[in-house]
């Protein structure tokens, strides 16, 4: 859709549930999950919907797919792991190895990786793009989760409990943006001025935008289904 939520097109037409879209920033593909052959796993399409392969196939529960800034690699999570491949689905590397759920990679520069992880408490992390490096950026004892890195590289949006949060990439200058109800920061905009985000505060799941202070806060669909998941074109 435009950004003022017209020219509503879909892209997918199938009985199975495909989500968690993400647009390569140089434009043209659009990788996602669908679980239409039975199991989940990471597809890539071309933006207008054409051209749908299969780039997982191996039934490990794939999703969250996210595209590396420079397009040469695609994050996301398998079996409750983080891995990485390159766009047509060779040379698939595990990243992380533990007993914990590490989910929602997004990538905070060609280099760098920041995910959600459950280890006593669900908190955010960032490594480095081949696995090592890793830090913890939150300690709350609650649930931080759904990382997305700003086009600049220098800020983290988060799920913080109910609320919209921002940090830098070492977790300081840690911010609630005060949207109630809120569930995913979904994606920054090109210029890092804004974000999507989706929450049910009108009763069923609705997608919104909003300034990167949480002011001009803006409803973008309205209907009766759930509509989540949002990211912007380049």
């Amino acid at each position: 859709m435009d950004v003022d939520g017209s020219n509503l097109t879909r892209l997918t037409n199938n009985g199975f549930s495909d989500s968690g879209p993400n647009w390569f920033e140089a434009g043209g593909k659009i990788v996602f999950s669908s679980d239409r052959d039975g199991n989940q796993n990471i597809y890539v399409m071309d933006a207008d919907g054409s051209n749908q392969t299969a780039l997982t196939t191996d039934g490990g529960n794939d999703d969250s797919p996210a595209w590396s800034p420079n397009g040469t690699k695609i994050a996301w999570r398998s079996n409750q792991e983080i891995w990485v491949m390159d766009p047509d689905g060779s040379n698939k590397i595990r990243l992380t190895d533990n007993s914990f759920n590490d989910s929602n990679p997004t990538w905070c520069s060609n280099n760098r990786i920041a995910f959600d992880s459950i280890r006593g408490s669900w908190d955010i992390f960032i490594m480095n793009a081949n696995g090592t490096g890793e830090s913890q950026l939150t300690a709350k004892r609650g649930h931080q989760t759904n990382p997305r890195c700003s086009p600049s590289a220098g800020k983290i949006a988060y799920h913080d409990e109910t609320q919209l949060a921002i940090m830098g990439l070492d977790g300081s200058n840690n911010t609630q943006i005060s949207i109630q109800s809120f569930r995913v920061a979904s994606s920054w905009s090109p210029d890092g001025a804004q974000l999507l985000f989706n929450t049910t505060r009108d009763g069923n799941e609705e997608i919104y935008v909003t300034n990167a202070d949480g002011s001009n806060q803006v409803r973008l669909t309205n209907n009766p289904a759930f509509d989540g998941n949002a990211d912007w074109a380049p």
